[in-house]
């Protein structure tokens, strides 16, 4: 079922309930993280690391660390965790110490722009008779298929290092939030619960992950830690919560809602604190993607009468209109580079993958099936050799 039925079908539901992470202070220190977990940066050009502490009570919270670069000649690093590239072509690891724990990150730096030809597209298509995960290369050629079976498999999500993808499926008999191996190899239910359970996003670190359930009667935002366990629910309305998407320092979710009375983008902290909204019109706001800076936001809205491709500042301003055509351009995404997005769109009679620049321009169809093709995922670089 694609997304805009789903919304409609969403408008139906009702009731709420309650759940948040704390802020970890009294409890003991089990682990941090590092995000992102991989970053390949341009000599001269720089790169933001976030560190995330883990408690024994199950909380986290962004963390100050020691930082250390091997080798030195990477280049370097400040308090705050903004990192220079240094020579190229080069690579090694970034280090963070707090407490007697560590975690790594793994960084490249090269000579030119990060070449996108080391990157695939995941996307979801009903191409082989249902609605199965593919791959393909960033520019559209050779499409593989990744799962198999007569259930419907959707919305495929990459992890940060490439290694893994996240989706949905109703081969149990519901929806659940499932995670595979990037070729495909050992599918895993993580949710496993009665409700219906979609749209997952990976937290920045690798280590937790975002989804949508209406176990306690509507569509809310919950997390969870990436092999599924402590799924704890963030937002708490009887409105309908949907999309959630973890912004690239780990600090924040945005998600789409109906929860002031029409359909608009809105931002939490990563606990479920500090509810912001972002777009505030009559129109229906969804699918926000930010930008691998974190600068921007993504989003599809029909404020001009079809669904169309925005973006606009993460902080919800300077709203503008990427897309323009009387067909409906759907559910965007960043390459990571941040330079292009890549979208759906029906445009020529089907739902397609397309990719545009980020300023709209130069919009090109990448899959030319009969079938359709839904819900682009862009990987991180590497996932491809060059």
């Amino acid at each position: 079922m694609k997304k805009w039925q789903l919304i409609v079908l969403a408008a139906l539901l009702a009731v709420a309930a309650g759940g948040s992470e704390g802020g970890g202070a009294a409890a003991s220190l089990t682990s941090i993280s590092i995000a992102p977990v991989g970053a390949t940066v341009q000599v001269g050009a720089t790169g933001q690391f976030t560190c995330w502490a883990y408690y024994s009570d199950g909380s986290s919270q962004q963390v100050a660390p020691d930082w250390r670069l091997a080798p030195p000649s990477l280049g370097a690093i400040n308090a705050a965790g903004l990192f220079t590239a240094g020579q190229a072509p080069s690579s090694g690891t970034l280090t963070a110490d707090l407490e007697g724990q560590s975690a790594s990150a793994n960084i490249m730096v090269v000579a030119g722009s990060p070449d996108l030809s080391t990157t695939l597209i995941a996307f979801y298509s009903d191409r082989d008779g249902n609605e199965e995960i593919y791959v393909m290369d960033s520019r559209g050629s050779n499409p593989r298929r990744l799962t198999n079976n007569p259930a419907d498999d959707e919305d495929p999500s990459w992890s940060p290092d490439g290694s893994k993808i996240g989706f949905e499926s109703t081969r149990d008999g519901n929806e659940e939030i499932y995670v595979m191996n990037s070729d495909g190899g050992n599918q895993t239910n993580l949710t496993n619960n009665p409700a219906w359970e979609e749209d997952s996003s990976w937290s920045p670190d690798g280590r937790r992950m975002s989804f949508i359930s209406i176990r306690d009667g509507n569509p809310e935002v919950y997390v969870m830690n990436s092999d599924g366990s402590n799924q704890t629910r963030l937002t708490n309305n009887p409105a309908n919560d949907w999309s959630p998407r973890w912004s690239p320092d780990g600090s924040k979710i945005a998600f789409f809602s109906d929860r002031n009375g029409n359909w608009d983008i809105y931002v939490i902290n990563s606990d479920g604190s500090n509810q912001s909204r972002l777009t505030n019109n009559l129109a229906l706001d969804a699918f926000p993607s930010w930008s691998p800076d974190g600068s921007k936001m993504a989003f599809c809205s029909n404020r001009d009468g079809n669904p169309e491709v925005y973006v606009m500042n993460s902080d919800g301003s300077n709203q503008t209109r990427l897309t323009n055509n009387p067909a409906d351009d759907e559910c965007p995404c960043w390459s990571p580079d941040g330079n292009k997005v890549a979208l759906e769109s029906n445009r020529d009679g089907n739902y397609e993958v397309y990719v545009m620049n980020s300023d709209g321009t130069n919009q090109t169809r990448l899959t030319d099936d009969p079938a359709n093709d839904w819900s682009a995922s862009w990987s991180p670089f590497g996932v491809v050799s060059p």
